[in-house]
Parts: C-alpha cells; sequence; structure tokens
C-alpha cells in the first residue's frame, strides 16, 4: 500500500460501533502555543477529513484513588470546508442518523479531558480525549472520543454511546 494513500475511514470500526479512523497529516504548533493538526481519510473514494486545534492551557487534576492524571481544556474541532463536509455527512450515513447535512460548521469547542497522555506534548506523545458538547436541547448534547497518535499518524473519532449519535452530527452541523 502506498504509505502516502488516504485510509478508509471505516474499516476500524468495532462491533456496535461506528468509529472512523484518519491519516494524521499535518501538525503544527504556532508561537501561542496553539496545537492545529489535519486528519484525512477516504469513505467511498470521497475525501472526508477535518482539522483539530488543542490551546496550550489545560488544567491537571490528579484523583485521589487513581495514579492517572486528567487533564482539562478545551478542543476545537475546525471545518477543512468540502471535505470536512463530506466527514458529516458520513458521520450521518454510519450512525444512521438520516439528518442529511449539507455543511459542517467552521468551527465548534468541545470541552475536553484526557484520559490518557498530555494534550500539550501531542507531538511525541499518544493522547485520547473525551469530548463534550453540552446544549440545552438534551438530543443536541454529545459525548465522543478523539484519540490522536502523531507516532502512528493516527486520528481515531470513536464513539462513546450509540445515544449520542445524533447530537454529535447536530453539533458539528452548520444551521
Amino acid at each position: 500500500m502506498d504509505p502516502l494513500a488516504l485510509p478508509e475511514v471505516t474499516e476500524c470500526s468495532e462491533e456496535g460501533y461506528a468509529d472512523l479512523s484518519l491519516k494524521l497529516e499535518t501538525i503544527q504548533r504556532s508561537l501561542d502555543g496553539v496545537c492545529r493538526l489535519v486528519a484525512r481519510g477516504v469513505h467511498r473514494g470521497t475525501r472526508v477529513g477535518f482539522a483539530v486545534s488543542l490551546p496550550p492551557d489545560w488544567e491537571l487534576q490528579v484523583l485521589e484513588d487513581s495514579k492517572i492524571p486528567l487533564y482539562w481544556g478545551r478542543t476545537e474541532i475546525v471545518s477543512l470546508g468540502s471535505e470536512s463536509d463530506a466527514f458529516l455527512r458520513t458521520l450521518d450515513e454510519v450512525y444512521g442518523t438520516n439528518l442529511n447535512p449539507q455543511r459542517m460548521q467552521e468551527e465548534v469547542s468541545y470541552i475536553a479531558v484526557s484520559l490518557e497522555g498530555d494534550p500539550t506534548q501531542v507531538e511525541s506523545s499518544a493522547v485520547k480525549l473525551k469530548l463534550f458538547f453540552e446544549s440545552e436541547v438534551e438530543d443536541r448534547e454529545a459525548d465522543f472520543y478523539l484519540n490522536i497518535d502523531a507516532t502512528a499518524s493516527s486520528v481515531q473519532f470513536r464513539e462513546k454511546d450509540t445515544d449520542y449519535r445524533r447530537g454529535v452530527v447536530l453539533s458539528l452541523l452548520r444551521s
């Protein structure tokens, strides 16, 4: 396989879940410390993708009964234009939400907690984030995982719970 080829995003789903796996194409840190990465793949021959913006300010929390440090902050999913619109349509298809979205929002901010890894070191160590989108409307709430592994050039967009499928699509949808 050509190492520059983009993966089919639906190849790694666990049974019962619709998880998407993309190639981490670029990762850059700006002078203000914000890390921006671009993830791309293909679905049925169409390029899909999105960008992620990780700010430098994360709050460390160490739970009393656990040795695992948690990092809290915000993460943005950022549109790449038509590739992100196609990513959102792919989510709608594999989730079976039938919302028929046309366009992804330019940028969506999520509350994030790192369940593994330090988000400020994403260039050199794997980071597993859980993202939350809160809304006054119940079916617009969203929870999902975003796993980033720069050394493996991988970004996984993984379901937390199938009950959040509609909320995930709605959180990204440009209204």
